[in-house]
């Protein structure tokens, strides 16, 4: 086997979510996993969402989740692939929690029997936890269907939270205006990151090097730099395939280390398996994404604007961004373009509230502004811009002829 050319008693990068394999440097998946283990153990929150673009760890960061969970405290339901009705969903939900098959074809008999799971579980001094992992797939419909499963509670807490995973459709899909209901129950809302920095790809792959046999630097930092380039800037499941081709097409050379030459020669003969057509820059998922389904039924598409391959500059330099996000004049002027009766509520909105107000307006000011710089990630300039929305709208104080 090749691993074991280089010392290893097991394959180091495989694209399997096995939490042994995990490296904690990815702090967008440490802050997920404190985040919604808090909101289960605390038990206030129904619903928990992390999102996150394909290859970025979502599965694993639910692993992750499992693992840190008591199974003497909660009763867990964990459901893979959600491209189901909802009266389907209900059955496979309904039995993984009473280890069974599930006949029952009425849903208001399988809601029925699933809070009495709830109540029963409680009485046990037990909470239920359901886990959906690719719920991007889940249409508007059968999201709305969702909430019916978090509207059971007692008076001291929820008895059952909900953790959705999936790509970033979810996220759009749940700030959409039709599902007001659903997204004001989400306690805890989650993004992961890649791997931000070549730094960082060396240590994620040391660490899987150390935990499969080897301390070797089996990658010259040259190499490891390329590798995180070439992976769309450290996205985790390329940065593993890229990893492994490298190291069985080195092996086969009886090389004593993955250079820079190799990675470009593996990168070069894999090209459209690692990072798809070259006429497409590195962040064109996202922007794919985005222009698909849109932030917002207001912002409408936000579509990237083709542009021409350009030569890649050389890791020291940096290219710089020309063109200026929105002042505050402007951001200023984008809350006032709100309706009155909205202006009016948003001294009293919590945060998730404001979040869904600051990303429709975030949205629609990138759709007519065009102030993303060609190549970039839009998601990304929007989230800022969401961000400086939402600091504004922190500021607004209710006057004294509208509290009285």
């Amino acid at each position: 086997m090749y691993y074991e050319y280089w010392g290893l008693k097991q394959a180091p990068f495989d694209n399997v979510p096995d939490p042994r394999m995990y490296c904690n440097i990815n702090k967008s998946i440490e802050d997920a996993i404190t985040d919604v283990l808090f909101s289960i153990e605390e038990g206030n929150d129904c619903l928990a969402v992390i999102i996150g673009e394909v290859g970025f760890g979502k599965t694993l960061t639910l692993r992750l989740i499992l693992d840190h969970i008591d199974p003497e405290k909660y009763h867990i339901a964990f459901v893979t692939n959600p491209d189901m009705t909802f009266t389907q969903l209900l059955r496979e939900i309904l039995g993984q929690l009473l280890d069974k098959n599930i006949t029952i074809d009425s849903q208001d008999h399988l809601l029925e029997e699933f809070n009495k799971v709830l109540f029963e579980t409680a009485n046990d001094g037990r909470h239920v936890v359901v886990f959906i992992d690719e719920a991007n797939v889940i249409p508007e419909e059968r999201l709305q269907s969702l909430r019916l499963l978090t509207n059971m509670q007692d008076d001291d807490k929820n008895l059952c939270t909900v953790v959705l995973a999936g790509q970033l459709e979810l996220g759009q899909r749940l700030e959409m205006p039709a599902l007001d209901n659903l997204f004001q129950r989400i306690g805890v809302y989650c993004r992961l990151e890649g791997l931000k920095t070549s730094e960082m790809v060396k240590e994620y792959l040391k660490f899987r090097l150390k935990k499969s046999g080897s301390d070797a630097e089996i990658f010259s930092d040259e190499a490891i730099h390329a590798i995180w380039r070439y992976s769309n800037r450290g996205v985790p499941r390329l940065v593993n395939k890229l990893a492994k081709l490298c190291l069985k097409e080195v092996s086969k050379n009886k090389s004593e280390q993955v250079t820079l030459d190799d990675v470009e020669n593996v990168q070069k003969n894999f090209n459209k398996t690692l990072a798809g057509p070259q006429n497409i820059s590195t962040t064109s998922a996202a922007a794919i994404n985005i222009s698909r389904q849109g932030l917002s039924e207001v912002a409408g598409e936000i579509k990237q604007k083709p542009v021409e391959q350009q030569p890649e500059l050389p890791p020291e330099k940096e290219v710089k961004n020309e063109k200026q996000e929105p002042s505050i004049e402007i951001i200023l002027d984008l809350i006032k373009s709100l309706s009155k009766d909205i202006i009016k509520k948003i001294p009293n909105m919590d945060q998730a509230e404001k979040l869904k107000v600051a990303g429709q307006l975030a949205a629609k000011q990138i759709k007519v502004a065009d102030y993303v710089p060609p190549g970039d990630d839009p998601l990304i300039h929007w989230e800022r811009l969401r961000q400086h929305i939402v600091d504004q709208l922190d500021k607004v104080k209710i006057k004294k002829r509208d509290a009285a």
